[in-house]
């Protein structure tokens, strides 16, 4: 006498979902992709100023978030016929005590600004201001640019550190 297993019964698949659940199911896979495509991260803004001798290009993240490590970048070309001496830079106070590890490139000097002693004819510098977030809100920055002798030249951002 020969037994038989029970074979189970063949049921076709099918995909049972609510209406909702077909939307949100796209929407759900698509963040992570837009994440790794780098869509849903900072944002950064550019800033150009020509004042007198000076042509300054100043690229600052608008939007940031808290724990994340940015750069104020700031680009300053020498557009007069002779060298420029002495330039000071001062990023406003109130804004760099809303971030942690605060450096920059060239290094502070006693006074929380960036001194660069000459910058050749047709020249130009880079000034870095390392930055982390550590305080979620908006924060608004002054940046002055002083030549002996001569009235300031400034400018002004925001950036805004999400959670």
């Amino acid at each position: 006498m020969k037994t038989e297993l029970f074979k189970t019964p063949e049921i076709p698949p099918r995909i049972k979902a609510w209406k909702y659940q077909l939307i949100g199911m796209p929407l759900l896979v698509s963040i992570p992709i837009l994440a790794l495509l780098g869509f849903l991260g900072g944002t950064t803004k550019k800033i150009e100023l020509n004042e007198r001798d000076l042509n300054i290009s100043l690229s600052y993240p608008e939007l940031l978030r808290n724990g994340q490590t940015e750069y104020v970048r700031l680009k300053i070309s020498n557009t007069s016929t002779g060298p420029l001496k002495n330039l000071k830079i001062l990023l406003s106070h109130d804004f760099l005590q809303q971030f942690d590890e605060i450096e920059s490139l060239p290094e502070f000097d006693k006074n929380l600004e960036v001194s660069l002693n000459e910058i050749p004819e047709n020249g130009f510098r880079w000034v870095l201001f390392k930055l982390k977030a550590n305080k979620i809100g908006g924060h608004s920055a002054k940046v002055e640019f002083k030549l002996p002798g001569q009235d300031a030249i400034e400018t002004a951002f925001k950036t805004f550190v999400l959670p």
